[in-house]
Protein backbone atom coordinates (compact mmCIF):
# COMPACT_ATOMS: atom_id res chain seq x y z
CA UNK A 1 0.00 0.00 0.00
CA UNK A 2 0.98 3.64 0.37
CA UNK A 3 2.78 2.93 3.65
CA UNK A 4 5.52 0.33 3.89
CA UNK A 5 6.48 0.28 7.57
CA UNK A 6 9.35 -1.65 8.99
CA UNK A 7 13.05 -2.19 8.70
CA UNK A 8 14.72 -5.12 6.99
CA UNK A 9 18.12 -6.41 6.01
CA UNK A 10 18.97 -9.20 3.60
CA UNK A 11 22.17 -10.80 4.84
CA UNK A 12 24.38 -13.55 3.46
CA UNK A 13 26.04 -16.10 5.72
CA UNK A 14 29.04 -17.97 4.35
CA UNK A 15 30.10 -19.53 7.66
CA UNK A 16 28.79 -23.08 8.05
CA UNK A 17 28.23 -22.78 11.82
CA UNK A 18 26.19 -19.62 11.40
CA UNK A 19 24.12 -21.23 8.63
CA UNK A 20 23.43 -24.30 10.79
CA UNK A 21 22.34 -22.05 13.66
CA UNK A 22 20.06 -20.04 11.38
CA UNK A 23 18.57 -23.25 9.97
CA UNK A 24 17.99 -24.43 13.56
CA UNK A 25 16.14 -21.16 14.22
CA UNK A 26 13.91 -21.95 11.20
CA UNK A 27 15.31 -19.12 9.07
CA UNK A 28 15.97 -21.36 6.07
CA UNK A 29 19.03 -22.95 4.55
CA UNK A 30 20.55 -19.75 3.16
CA UNK A 31 22.90 -18.44 2.06
CA UNK A 32 20.60 -15.38 2.17
CA UNK A 33 18.48 -14.50 5.19
CA UNK A 34 15.83 -11.86 5.77
CA UNK A 35 16.03 -10.09 9.11
CA UNK A 36 13.12 -7.76 9.72
CA UNK A 37 11.25 -5.68 12.23
CA UNK A 38 7.74 -4.97 10.89
CA UNK A 39 7.58 -1.48 12.36
CA UNK A 40 9.58 1.69 12.91
CA UNK A 41 9.84 3.36 16.27
CA UNK A 42 9.94 6.76 14.59
CA UNK A 43 8.83 8.54 17.75
CA UNK A 44 12.07 7.30 19.33
CA UNK A 45 14.40 7.01 16.33
CA UNK A 46 13.97 10.43 14.72
CA UNK A 47 14.41 12.59 17.85
CA UNK A 48 17.43 10.52 18.86
CA UNK A 49 19.01 10.99 15.43
CA UNK A 50 18.36 14.73 15.56
CA UNK A 51 19.83 15.01 19.05
CA UNK A 52 22.97 13.05 18.08
CA UNK A 53 23.44 15.31 15.05
CA UNK A 54 22.87 18.53 17.02
CA UNK A 55 24.81 17.61 20.16
CA UNK A 56 27.65 15.50 18.80
CA UNK A 57 27.72 16.23 15.06
CA UNK A 58 27.17 12.53 14.43
CA UNK A 59 25.47 11.09 11.39
CA UNK A 60 23.25 8.13 12.25
CA UNK A 61 22.79 6.95 8.68
CA UNK A 62 24.51 8.05 5.50
CA UNK A 63 25.01 6.41 2.16
CA UNK A 64 28.57 6.04 1.02
CA UNK A 65 29.29 6.14 -2.66
CA UNK A 66 26.94 5.63 -5.55
CA UNK A 67 23.80 3.48 -5.27
CA UNK A 68 24.63 -0.20 -5.80
CA UNK A 69 21.10 -1.53 -6.23
CA UNK A 70 17.85 -0.24 -7.63
CA UNK A 71 14.26 -1.35 -7.18
CA UNK A 72 12.94 -1.18 -10.75
CA UNK A 73 9.35 -1.71 -11.88
CA UNK A 74 8.04 -4.73 -13.76
CA UNK A 75 4.54 -5.31 -15.12
CA UNK A 76 2.30 -7.55 -12.99
CA UNK A 77 0.14 -8.13 -16.05
CA UNK A 78 -0.04 -6.95 -19.65
CA UNK A 79 -0.28 -3.15 -19.51
CA UNK A 80 -2.09 -1.14 -22.18
CA UNK A 81 -1.05 2.13 -23.78
CA UNK A 82 -2.70 5.02 -21.89
CA UNK A 83 -3.31 2.96 -18.75
CA UNK A 84 -2.66 4.62 -15.36
CA UNK A 85 -0.30 2.91 -12.94
CA UNK A 86 -1.03 2.57 -9.24
CA UNK A 87 2.55 2.14 -8.03
CA UNK A 88 3.84 0.33 -4.94
CA UNK A 89 1.47 -2.29 -3.56
CA UNK A 90 -1.00 -1.91 -6.41
CA UNK A 91 -2.23 -4.17 -9.18
CA UNK A 92 -0.14 -2.98 -12.12
CA UNK A 93 3.56 -3.15 -11.16
CA UNK A 94 5.94 -4.81 -8.72
CA UNK A 95 9.55 -4.20 -7.73
CA UNK A 96 12.58 -6.12 -8.90
CA UNK A 97 16.03 -5.71 -7.32
CA UNK A 98 18.56 -4.85 -10.00
CA UNK A 99 22.20 -3.83 -10.12
CA UNK A 100 22.13 -0.01 -10.25
CA UNK A 101 24.56 0.28 -13.18
CA UNK A 102 22.58 -2.29 -15.19
CA UNK A 103 19.33 -0.47 -14.37
CA UNK A 104 20.82 2.81 -15.62
CA UNK A 105 22.08 1.20 -18.83
CA UNK A 106 18.61 -0.23 -19.48
CA UNK A 107 16.91 3.06 -18.54
CA UNK A 108 14.77 1.05 -16.11
CA UNK A 109 12.18 3.03 -14.15
CA UNK A 110 12.42 3.03 -10.33
CA UNK A 111 9.27 1.59 -8.78
CA UNK A 112 8.79 4.56 -6.45
CA UNK A 113 8.19 6.97 -9.36
CA UNK A 114 5.20 5.20 -10.90
CA UNK A 115 2.25 6.23 -8.76
CA UNK A 116 0.00 8.15 -11.16
CA UNK A 117 2.19 7.49 -14.22
CA UNK A 118 0.64 6.62 -17.59
CA UNK A 119 1.75 3.99 -20.05
CA UNK A 120 3.09 5.48 -23.31
CA UNK A 121 2.99 2.08 -24.98
CA UNK A 122 1.85 -1.44 -24.21
CA UNK A 123 4.15 -3.70 -22.17
CA UNK A 124 3.89 -7.46 -21.61
CA UNK A 125 3.55 -9.08 -18.18
CA UNK A 126 6.92 -9.52 -16.48
CA UNK A 127 8.75 -6.91 -18.56
CA UNK A 128 10.84 -4.35 -16.72
CA UNK A 129 9.52 -0.87 -17.53
CA UNK A 130 11.87 1.54 -19.28
CA UNK A 131 11.60 5.34 -19.27
CA UNK A 132 10.29 5.24 -22.85
CA UNK A 133 7.37 3.05 -21.70
CA UNK A 134 5.90 5.47 -19.16
CA UNK A 135 5.05 9.10 -18.65
CA UNK A 136 5.94 9.99 -15.07
CA UNK A 137 4.11 12.76 -13.23
CA UNK A 138 7.07 15.14 -12.94
CA UNK A 139 5.15 17.40 -10.53
CA UNK A 140 5.56 14.83 -7.75
CA UNK A 141 8.16 15.66 -5.10
CA UNK A 142 9.66 12.19 -5.47
CA UNK A 143 10.30 12.82 -9.19
CA UNK A 144 12.23 16.01 -8.38
CA UNK A 145 14.21 14.26 -5.67
CA UNK A 146 15.06 11.44 -8.05
CA UNK A 147 16.30 13.94 -10.66
CA UNK A 148 18.56 15.48 -8.01
CA UNK A 149 19.88 12.04 -7.04
CA UNK A 150 20.59 11.17 -10.68
CA UNK A 151 22.39 14.51 -11.23
CA UNK A 152 24.51 13.91 -8.13
CA UNK A 153 25.35 10.36 -9.25
CA UNK A 154 26.34 11.60 -12.72
CA UNK A 155 28.62 14.23 -11.14
CA UNK A 156 30.21 11.67 -8.82
CA UNK A 157 30.82 9.31 -11.74
CA UNK A 158 32.45 12.06 -13.83
CA UNK A 159 34.67 13.12 -10.90
CA UNK A 160 35.72 9.53 -10.23
CA UNK A 161 36.74 9.14 -13.89
CA UNK A 162 38.81 12.34 -13.74
CA UNK A 163 40.55 11.22 -10.53
CA UNK A 164 41.42 7.81 -11.96
CA UNK A 165 43.31 9.32 -14.92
Amino acid sequence: GDVAPGVFVVAAAADGTVRRDLAYLRMGTGPYYLLQRPFHLASLEVPRSIARAALYGEVTMAASGLPRAECVAAAKRDLRQGESLDGIGGETVYGVAEDAARARRGDAVPLGLLHGARMRRAVRRGAVLAAADVEIDERQVIAGLRRRQDQWAARETREARVESR
